[in-house]
């Protein structure tokens, strides 16, 4: 660290000051980034004797030496930057020194850019000057040196596996995996990491000299929003078993699958699954059904009314003996409601309806083909016998199949009962005989069920639904018959003119009944708001907490 030839005495202060040329304009910096040095920012020197600044800037000198060699790098850093400042224009030679100190700290941008504000001022020294021109091509040689220092940088992620791209300008310059050390020269990057499902991160990154530089990064799942809408809407949502709110739920949600789960106290829940995009946006409607009604109660009862009805039939019917049809119809009886209890352990309300509907329908059927068919009297409960115990049979059969729900089952109850009522009728308009007036029940009533069978296979009503039709359709007939009494009357017709009048009156009461009721409630089913209905839904923008909200149907 040998400067003496730098460190000047006392009396040649003043001329040599006069004959120093001026700072660089860049500095010393010669194509690098700009670095703040400690001289660039120097105090005024005091108002000293030249021979005195000379002292001073010796002994800081010596300080600065002695720190140096005693390996305190930082302390003569400072000792020879005061030394300097005190005459910048004669002390040019501390600059060698504090770059060499900065680099025994390995703080090698610091050395270079004090390295080179020697050389430029080396370059400012007479040209015929041997040593000045070897001392300058010596300190030059030693920054390309330095110049040509790795700078190691290492990127931990979590989770791992992303690959690591360091890019400039004129594209990558290094890429390795996360964990790995990437070796890059001086300059500034923008440093990328990516993983494929998460969010990439892109960031500027200013390296040194042969420093080495650690990241770590928690990478953030690329996201997606989900938006669910419930009914009703009190129902408790989840995402992958997480409880997320009431009602309505709308979050950005990693990508990926996910299981959406709806529970409400008195419905059965539901799950869903769905796939999220990156950016996209996905939409889930889902209404909660009720758990079926038991229908067992009610299939006893039918079969026990039934049993009744063809056991007092089968045996009175053939024996003529009230005592036998009494015994009869109570064997029926226990038949029918014992045999059905112990035959279903529990049935939906649907598909006991369905069979309930499928044995009224036979017996409408058995008896108008046993009248149709056959002039004997007894025909017609005959067949109605057989026929209602074929249709229970199909319809025992075949519930668990067709899976009617009690919807499905009154609409099909519901077109029988009005194909029935509606060959009956046209028996008044046609004045049919039996067996005429059985075909005309028996096309009606099958006309009916192909009608109900097709409604619930395209709507979904409502038991409640079905019956307020059914009511409309009574109230139609009765108005019609109020109609037909008011207009035309009773005491000047003939009975069976007065009977086809009042059927045409029915038939159109019952028509236009029918379509009102379809009509004016025709959104009965539909799904609706409850009036003040709590809601919970999380805070977002990644504040924890939840918000509770008021909503519903005003």
């Amino acid at each position: 660290m040998s400067v003496a030839r730098w460190v000047v005495v006392a009396a040649v202060l003043p001329a040599a000051a006069a004959a120093q040329p001026s700072r660089p304009a860049d500095n010393g910096f010669i194509g690098a980034r700009r670095l703040t040095l400690e001289i660039d920012d120097c105090p005024p020197p005091p108002d000293l004797p030249p021979k005195r600044l000379g002292a001073m800037v010796n002994e800081r000198y010596q300080r600065g030496s002695v720190l140096h060699v005693q390996g305190d790098y930082r302390g003569a850093v400072a000792e020879l930057v005061a030394g300097y400042c005190l005459v910048p224009e004669l002390s040019g030679g501390l600059l060698k020194d504090i770059g060499q100190s900065y680099e025994r700290l390995v703080e090698y941008e610091m050395a270079v850019a004090y390295f080179e504000r020697f050389v430029v001022l080396l370059g400012g020294r007479s040209a015929d000057d041997a040593r000045a021109a070897e001392e300058r091509l010596a300190i030059s040689a030693r920054i390309q040196v330095l110049r040509q220092l790795k700078s190691t940088v290492t990127v931990a992620t979590e989770p791992i596996g992303a690959v690591i791209v360091i890019a400039s300008d004129a594209g990558p310059v290094a890429t390795e995996r996360d964990g790995e050390r990437l070796l890059v020269g001086a300059g500034e990057y923008t440093l990328i990491v990516e993983k494929a499902g998460y969010e990439a991160i892109r960031q500027p990154l200013i390296v040194g000299i042969g420093q080495p530089y650690s990241y770590s990064f928690r990478l953030q799942p690329r996201r997606g929003t989900l938006r669910v809408q419930t009914v009703p809407a009190d129902a408790r949502i989840y995402i992958d078993d997480k409880f997320e709110g009431l009602g309505t739920y709308r979050e950005q949600i990693e990508i990926g699958p996910h299981e959406v789960r709806i529970e409400a106290r008195g419905f059965d829940n539901a799950t869903d699954k769905v796939e999220i995009l990156a950016g996209e946006t996905q939409q889930l409607g889902i209404a909660l059904t009720r758990p079926p009604s038991s229908g067992k109660t009610q299939l006893i009862v039918a079969a026990s009314v039934a049993g009744t009805v063809v056991g007092a039939a089968a045996v009175g019917g053939s024996t003529d003996d009230a005592a036998l049809g009494t015994l009869g119809a109570l064997a029926g009886l226990a038949i029918g409601g014992a045999g059905t209890h112990f035959l279903y352990d529990d049935i939906d309300l649907g598909s006991s309806s369905y069979i309930i509907s499928a044995g009224l329908i036979g017996a409408v059927q058995g008896t108008s083909l046993g009248l149709l068919t056959l002039d004997d009297p007894d025909a017609g409960w005959v067949g109605g016998l057989v026929g209602t115990s074929a249709a229970v049979g199909f319809g025992v059969a075949t519930a668990t199949r067709f899976k009617f729900s009690a919807g499905d089952a009154a609409l099909l109850n519901s077109g029988a009962s009005w194909g029935l009522v509606s060959g009956l009728w046209f028996t008044q308009v046609f004045h049919a005989n039996s067996r005429v007036g059985a075909a005309m029940v028996l096309g009606g009533t099958n006309l009916g069920v192909v009608g109900g069978v097709l409604l619930g296979r395209s709507l979904e009503y409502s038991r409640k639904h079905v019956a307020l039709i059914d009511l409309a359709g009574l109230a139609g007939i009765a108005t019609g018959l109020a109609v037909h009494s008011g207009y035309v009357g009773n005491a000047e017709d003939a009975m069976v003119a007065r009977n086809e009048q009042q059927a045409h009156f029915a038939l159109t009461g019952m028509a236009l009944g029918l379509a009102a009721g379809a009509f004016f409630t025709r959104n009965l089913d539909a799904p609706r708001l409850p009036r003040l209905q709590p809601q919970l839904t999380p805070t977002g923008n990644g504040a924890k907490g939840w918000v509770l909200s008021v909503g519903g149907a005003l």
